[in-house]
């Protein structure tokens, strides 16, 4: 591994830790009554991000020529370069989850129950499959990072 690979490792994870930290003060923080889950609500936004992320990447192709190689998302590549979007909605997928699970933990283990993990957790599952979608159906853009 690379010096550059393990700054960009290091980063994740430091991120993730973050969201996991995060997932405490958004549980305190969202305002709105999360007593009882609303499981339509979860599964809609799971959808919505994930054609989301889709149709961001699909409108990019015109643009771009059919040459141009995307870079797959990777632990160990930087994330924020210009004019690759699908490396950013990988760590957004990530962060999301991780922030998630956290409020699952959190929301879960307390009385009364609170289910604000409904939101952070249903954009996290969304982008990553949206960004698995965009890696099946345009497999033959991508080289490694």
């Amino acid at each position: 591994m690379k010096g550059n690979e393990k700054i960009w490792l290091f980063l994740r994870i430091v991120l993730l830790v973050v969201a996991l930290i995060h997932s405490v003060y958004f549980v305190k923080t969202l305002p709105g009554d999360f007593s009882r889950p609303f499981w339509p609500f979860f599964f809609e936004m799971i959808g919505i991000v994930a054609v989301s992320v889709f149709g961001v990447t699909f409108f990019q192709l015109p643009k771009q020529a059919s040459d141009v190689r995307w870079a797959k998302p990777s632990w160990f590549a930087n994330p924020f370069r210009l004019r690759q979007a699908l490396p950013i909605f990988d760590l957004a997928a990530y962060y999301f989850l991780v922030l998630g699970l956290g409020c699952l933990a959190i929301g879960l283990s307390r009385e009364p129950r609170n289910w604000a993990l409904e939101l952070p957790l249903s954009i996290g599952i969304g982008a990553f499959l949206g960004v698995r979608v965009v890696l099946m159906v345009f497999k033959d853009r991508f080289e490694d990072a």
